[in-house]
C-alpha cells in the first residue's frame, strides 16, 4: 500500500534547469528552421503573434492539458511551435501578396 504524500496538486510539474535549457534550444533552433524555410528576414513579429495566440489556447483549455501527455508545459510548446508556423505562413502570404495599384 502506497504511503500517503502531503501535496496540494495531484501532479506537480517540477521545474528543471537543464531541462529548460534543452527546450529553449530545441525551441529556437524548431523556428529558425520554419523561418528559413519561410525565408522570414524578421521572425519576431511571428513569435511574439505566436505567444499570445498558445497562451489564449492554454487558458482556453480548462483545468485539463489540452494534450494527452498530462503537461501544461509541453501542451504550451507544442502550441507555440503550431502557431509559429501558422502565424509565419501567415506574414509570408502577406508579404507577397499580389500588389494593386
Amino acid at each position: 500500500m502506497p504511503i500517503p504524500v502531503n501535496q496540494t496538486t495531484p501532479n506537480p510539474e517540477r521545474f528543471s534547469a537543464l531541462w529548460f535549457a534543452v527546450d529553449v534550444v530545441l525551441t529556437t533552433a524548431i523556428a529558425a528552421v520554419i523561418a528559413w524555410f519561410l525565408r522570414i528576414r524578421n521572425a519576431w513579429p511571428a513569435s511574439v503573434a505566436a505567444t499570445a495566440v498558445a497562451t489564449l489556447l492554454l487558458f482556453a483549455a480548462g483545468s485539463t492539458p489540452p494534450i494527452p501527455i498530462r503537461s501544461y508545459g509541453f501542451s504550451y510548446w507544442i502550441y507555440w511551435l503550431v502557431a509559429f508556423a501558422i502565424v509565419a505562413a501567415g506574414f509570408v502570404l502577406y508579404r507577397t501578396r499580389p500588389r494593386q495599384s
